[in-house]
């Protein structure tokens, strides 16, 4: 009984205190949720430049007892600066586990699991070679009396992410690789400095682009990896490391370590015990055609290694060894393989010096349903003076491809292909013109090529193409191609090809190129040509290269795109420069004939244009129908018949689609009517119905002259002279982008024309006058002068009378000249600021080189300084601490030295960013 009675009590206590813990559990929650993600936004603020957002938080402690866990909502990081409103990670959920004990103590948090569902990061690298992710605020430069302890501490023992994906684009590089679908599981273990981390991620494609070339598409990828992490020396070790594209698995061992500011290493990777298969798996296009069906044989193995130090001014050793051995693979259904397939290729470099890199593809052969093709390359010294051995010699009948390779039933293709090409010497010959020293010869055909799909059912043709190559030029002397219904004959030459390709100096060339249709509509989508008219299609930029430099004279018969009908374009194109100039090319177009001069240009950040137009006899209507530019500009054109002559210079800034930015668009030029007359145009409706006049409605002025200026999108008309019937009229205004519209004309009216109402607004208007302190009798001949405002769609008129023509003029130049006098002297206040903006902002980015290089030197003296306080404390005799205090003072001699030609070289930078902003700005003013 007693037994029982203690056993009871025991039973209680139990229960209480599980009522106690439940209690907690609900409670605690709510004490410190506030004060968490109050700490957590702090420690966020304290330490990263960055914008971080989120939406709801929860925390709880049953979800990971016995500890918190932290749920944040819709979590995302921002970039500032140059990278303002790109954004760095997303994710739909960060969720936080937080050491209870830490959080109850009220000192340092300490994070022991970190979970994120469905992130999406997103890291660039501009040319410039910012970097989106360096968002941690610097340390400040002279560090306070006593270290502050941040609110929050990693401890970190596990790291999922779920259904992650992950974006890195290097400008720098032209460089992209992009992670879908990813899983990652991240365990570690924590002694001290050392981490063992196990790591184990899972991606359901993967991507790599180098140079706008795929070298993997979508590829699985599994990665298993050991690593042992010493964040005292920030070295990586890693073992049983596997990785996994598709079917090829292939190990990595070594370490990797950065003490300093150098990143040293010493890798190997291998996958000596591979099938030909595995690697088959890595070409997109085999691996979407049924690729477990497919029948190899064969063996690969390659592997290669990077061992040694990488600055800015070394690169460590490396090598690359890809062995392919008597491979083929064949499709079951198919009756031809593509088989003896023998690679032997190594790259190498044992000294980690770029120009010792030797490239060396020692045999590449292939048979393609018994098609040959052989490639043998050996490139060395590739940055002092490339030395090229090779050939590349083959023959492919396009109509086997069907049988070796399963095409869609729609897809066709025929036609041959053949290529003998061989070279051998060294570039500097060519730079010598000592073309005799080096061989170049051979020969690239493509004859009775037809190809098509069901994604390029228009179809390609290629009658003929043929290149030969030399030394000096690589000489295409016919090009006869059909795409659809277009065709396309060529000739040309290229120069400078292999230092072009080899270290990518500027390739020149020379073309002539004739067809009779261009129809560009066949390969426009139904979305695009129903979308908006030819002049807002949508677009993406168009970039023109920097390293080429061509000349092309062409000659069109027929060119359609969209509604834009154009015959007999003929005209000389040169590509240079990162600029397209066109000198000059004619058309004849919507009913009349066009002749353009002038350029585009993909230099900086925003393309533009800038264009002289030569304008004959153009359809009104249709140019009101064909451009967006006059819908918005010139609606009247709608509403108008007959034909428009203009001499017209414009320039814009161009948007992402190609549109231009009507904020800077300008031009000037004058224009002509012919045969004109205008219907129902309202604005003009409306002065016929404050005059009570009907004559407004359809007017014939024939013939008109007028100067133009297009100002910031805004179309401007000086004074010009036209007859409404009878009535002569001098008119001026403008009209903007957003259909407002400010117009004054002065209109002879004979007084015979006033009848019926009309008599009864004169009478109105010379009483007007007459309160106002202007006598007017009407005579003969009435001057009124209306002001037209509002928009197109609504318009406003307010007319009077004046005495006479000129002083109703004068009164119209007087206020014209005072808006001109107000918007001049915006202009100056907007150029005077952005010049002044531009200036301080160089100045500011000229300190800030300056202060960086001075650090820099610093830094080399302190590191000098220690490290000849070592080399003295290290000495055992007074002989060589003698030698080790000289030795000392060489190094900081030459630290010193280092550190002047760094601030030297500093000061031209900065002297150099600010005279390039004052050109700049005296460019803007």
């Amino acid at each position: 009984m007693k037994n029982t009675k203690y056993l009871k009590l025991i039973l209680k206590a139990l229960a209480g205190l599980v009522v106690l813990i439940l209690i907690l559990a609900i409670i605690l929650p709510f004490v410190f949720r506030k004060q968490i993600v109050g700490q957590l936004v702090k420690t966020a603020n304290e330490n990263l430049t960055a914008k971080v957002a989120f939406g709801d938080y929860g925390l709880s402690l049953f979800r990971s007892f016995p500890n918190f866990s932290l749920s944040l909502d819709q979590l995302s990081v921002a970039g500032t600066g140059v990278f303002e409103g790109d954004t760095l990670v997303k994710t739909d959920a960060l969720l936080l586990t937080i050491d209870l004990m830490s959080v109850l103590k009220g000192e340092t948090y300490i994070i022991k699991k970190v979970q994120l569902d469905k992130p999406v990061i997103v890291l660039k690298t501009l040319k410039d070679g910012k970097v989106n992710w360096d968002i941690t605020k610097p340390a400040p430069e002279t560090a306070p009396a006593t270290p502050t302890e941040s609110t929050m501490k990693l401890s970190v023992r596990k790291f999922n992410v779920e259904k992650g994906k992950l974006l890195y684009d290097d400008q720098s590089m032209g460089m992209q690789t992009r992670l879908d679908d990813i899983d990652m599981s991240v365990r570690v273990d924590i002694n001290g400095d050392i981490y063992d981390i196990d790591s184990d991620t899972k991606a359901g494609a993967l991507s790599f682009f180098y140079g706008g070339i795929p070298y993997l598409n979508k590829a699985v990828t599994e990665v298993q990896s050991r690593i042992k992490m010493d964040m005292k020396q920030f070295r990586f070790d890693f073992s049983e490391t596997q990785l996994k594209l598709n079917q090829l698995v292939f190990g990595l061992e070594g370490w990797f370590a950065m003490p300093g500011d150098d990143m040293q290493m010493d890798l190997k990777f291998d996958a000596a015990k591979s099938q030909f298969k595995d690697f088959l798996s890595l070409i997109p296009a085999l691996y979407a055609k049924d690729f477990s069906s497919v029948e190899t044989k064969g063996s690969l193995a390659f592997d290669g290694f990077v061992k040694g130090t990488y600055n800015e001014k070394r690169m460590p050793a490396f090598g690359l060894n890809v062995l392919v051995n008597n491979a083929m693979f064949k499709y079951p259904s198919l009756p031809a393989a593509v088989e003896n397939i023998n690679f032997d290729i190594k790259i190498a470099n044992a000294s980690g010096v770029p120009d010792n890199t030797v490239i060396n593809i020692r045999k590449a052969h292939l048979e393609m349903a018994k098609n040959p093709v052989d490639i043998t390359m050996l490139i060395t010294t590739p940055v002092s003076d490339p030395t090229i051995a090779g050939s590349i010699k083959g023959k492919l009948n396009l109509n086997d491809v069907p049988k070796f390779y399963p095409l869609e039933a729609s897809q066709k293709l025929s036609g041959n292909v053949e290529a003998d090409i061989r070279l051998k010497g060294a570039m500097s010959s060519i730079d010598k013109k000592q073309y005799e020293k080096f061989q170049a010869e051979g020969f690239l055909t493509i004859s009775a090529m037809k190809y098509s799909s069901p994604d390029f059912p228009q179809g390609l043709t290629i009658n003929a193409l043929k290149l030969l190559f030399s030394p000096q030029v690589v000489e295409m002397p016919v090009a006869d191609l059909k795409f659809g219904k277009s065709d396309l004959k060529a000739s040309g030459k290229l120069l400078n090809v292999l230092a072009f390709a080899l270290k990518d100096e500027k390739l020149t060339g020379t073309f002539e190129s004739r067809s009779n249709l261009i129809d560009l509509n066949e390969f426009m989508t139904q979305e695009t040509t129903a979308a908006a008219p030819a002049d807002t299609a949508p677009l993406a930029v168009i970039k023109v290269p920097a390293n080429i430099d061509f000349t092309a004279k062409t000659s069109i018969g027929r060119l359609l795109y969209d509604n834009m009908d154009m015959k007999n374009i003929s005209g000389q194109l040169v590509i240079r420069d990162e600029t397209v100039t066109l000198s000059p090319f004619t058309m004849e177009t919507l009913g009349g004939s066009l002749g353009v001069k002038g350029s585009y240009s993909s230099k900086g950040v925003t393309p533009s244009i800038d264009f002289d137009l030569d304008v004959k006899h153009f359809s009104i209507p249709l140019c009101y129908k064909t451009f967006g530019t006059v819908q918005k500009l010139a609606p009247v054109a709608e509403k108008c018949s007959g034909f428009v002559n203009a001499r017209l210079r414009i320039a814009s800034l161009l948007d992402a689609a190609m549109k231009p930015v009507y904020e800077t668009f300008n031009g000037s030029g004058m224009l002509s009517t012919e045969s004109v007359e205008v219907k129902e145009f309202l604005p003009l409706k409306k002065v016929g119905e404050a005059l009570k006049m009907d004559k407004f409605s359809r007017i014939a002025p024939g013939n008109v002259k007028m100067e133009i200026a297009i100002v910031k999108g805004r179309l401007e008309v000086k004074p010009f002279d036209f007859n409404i019937d009878k009535i002569k009229t001098k008119m001026s205004g403008w009209s903007a982008l957003d259909q407002s519209i400010g117009y004054d004309a002065v209109m002879e009216i004979p007084r015979e024309m006033f009848g019926g109402q009309a008599n009864a607004v004169l009478d109105g208007m010379v009483k007007k006058a007459g309160s106002q302190g202007v006598n007017i009798d009407p005579g003969s001949t009435i001057v009124v002068a209306a002001k037209i405002t509002g928009t197109h769609l609504q318009p406003v008129v307010t007319t009077d009378l004046k005495k006479s023509v000129n002083s109703a003029v004068n009164e119209i130049k007087s206020q014209v000249t005072e808006k001109v006098k107000e918007e001049v002297q915006k202009v100056k206040e907007d150029v005077s600021a952005k010049a002044q903006k531009l200036i301080a902002d160089a100045e500011k980015q000229a300190q800030q080189i300056k202060d960086e290089a001075k650090k820099a030197g610093d830094l080399l003296i302190k590191e000098a300084e220690k490290q000849g306080e070592e080399l003295v404390k290290k000495a055992g005799n007074p002989i060589t601490k003698a030698a080790a205090k000289e030795s000392s003072k060489q190094l900081v001699k030459q630290a010193k030295n280092k550190s002047d030609k760094l601030q030297q070289e500093a000061d031209k930078k900065a002297q150099q960013v600010i005279e390039k902003a004052r050109a700049e700005a005296a460019n803007i003013k």
